[in-house]
């Protein structure tokens, strides 16, 4: 029995070693850095390096990108992208790997990390995951007025995942242009997931109804919604469509709402 436990503690200890803290710097790094080269000195310039393994969406290298048990530190400043998914489903950053159960892939900002983006192409949400498990968003200013989102979606959507923590964004909505759904947050066919300690604001669809509110969720299941700050937006939490719970809803603080 000894000779078993002391086995997994080295399993363990030998999993843990291979983790590793990865660095962006907008303002001091390079995307020619290799996976392996990166470190506090020799960051990465972009978040799409991080996640995608390379500079370009359409040519990711699951290899060279944040792998199971990473955690990303992005340092502060203003991250604008020209790259989006034209899709209402997939965030311009989602990660080309999964974390794992106690090995998540976790992408935090250090300060004030802002996120925008900048395209003449279709726009999509920025950040959230989709067909993604155990990836941790912590931290960013999500600058939607910068963002090009698109009708039905928002810019932080968690689609078709599992086990995806969002938690301590600043989202800084817009009223859109459309009348449709429209929400600083969308959760949709996805399941055990955590959604805690975000700010949001000024959130609205061009109704100006509940269909404007800061978080949307459908069909999905096991999700909590804890220490959220929702105010000056259509809407707060909208439970919308077929949803086969259960969901914790609780301990978040809602005012200033138009409906």
């Amino acid at each position: 029995m000894m000779r078993l436990i002391l086995g997994g503690l080295l399993l363990t200890m030998v999993f843990s070693a291979q983790a590793k803290i990865l660095y962006v710097d907008v303002a001091t790094g390079s995307d020619a850095t290799s996976y392996a080269a990166n470190g506090p000195s020799t960051p990465w310039a972009s978040i799409g390096r991080a996640v995608w393994g390379s500079t370009s969406m359409a040519n990711q290298n699951s290899s060279q990108a944040a792998q199971a048990g990473d955690t990303v530190i992005v340092r502060a400043g203003v991250y604008t992208t020209t790259q989006m998914t034209a899709t209402r489903y997939i965030p311009a950053y989602n990660p080309v790997n999964n974390g794992s159960y106690g090995n998540p892939i976790t992408i935090s900002a250090e300060g004030t990390v802002t996120l925008r983006s900048n395209t003449t192409g279709g726009g999509s949400p920025i950040i959230g995951a989709y067909n993604k498990s155990y990836i941790v968003w912590d931290g960013f200013y999500v600058d939607e007025p910068n963002i090009q989102t698109v009708s039905d979606t928002g810019p932080v959507v968690v689609w078709s995942s599992n086990n995806i923590t969002i938690q301590n964004l600043t989202i800084n909505g817009k009223t859109s242009g459309w009348n449709d759904n429209h929400n600083a947050i969308r959760i949709e066919s996805s399941r055990d997931s955590i959604i805690r300690n975000n700010r949001m604001f000024g959130i609205r669809n061009a109704g100006r109804n509940a269909n404007g509110s800061a978080m949307m969720l459908y069909t999905s299941t096991n999700i909590t919604i804890e220490h959220n700050e929702i105010y000056n937006s259509g809407g707060g939490i909208f439970v919308k469509g077929a949803n086969p719970g259960p969901f914790n809803i609780r301990y978040n603080l809602i005012h200033h709402i138009d409906g």
